[in-house]
């Protein structure tokens, strides 16, 4: 069974390529998730709606991530917004997601970092009920 780890960016903008400078600047080698989904805000007062729900890879996902201590043997995707306040298509998009990660892989369990770690509580601040249908 797969384990997928859901994640937020605890920012209100961003995208893969400013994750992984932020990544870069706590020592990792690179971005920590497999995926990013974005909410729009792709810059610091910069909108594109067209980018709302838009999914970017980071890490090969056969590849170990960098974003949940003792769990990085499991997929990462990082919604990007503050804890909860994700939009309908990002939410959307996420479960699309799910549902192709588990065609690839068949059976997964789906968490989120608060799951694992306590000091993450709001992290991604996700119902997971929704997303647990995919399983």
């Amino acid at each position: 069974m797969k384990e997928i780890i859901l994640h937020c960016s605890d920012s209100s903008w961003g995208n893969a390529a400013e994750i992984t400078k932020w990544h870069i600047d706590r020592k990792f080698n690179t971005i920590g998730y497999h995926y990013v989904v974005l909410n729009g805000w792709t810059a610091q007062g910069y909108y594109d709606q067209d980018f709302n729900g838009y999914i970017e890879t980071g890490r090969n996902p056969e590849t170990e991530g960098a974003h949940c201590l003792g769990h990085n043997d499991a997929i990462g995707i990082c919604l990007v917004g503050k804890s909860k306040l994700f939009t309908d298509r990002q939410l959307k998009t996420t479960c699309q997601l799910l549902k192709k990660l588990k065609t690839r892989y068949g059976e997964i369990k789906i968490y989120q970092h608060s799951d694992f770690d306590a000091n993450k509580y709001y992290c991604a601040g996700l119902d997971l009920t929704e997303f647990k249908r995919v399983e």
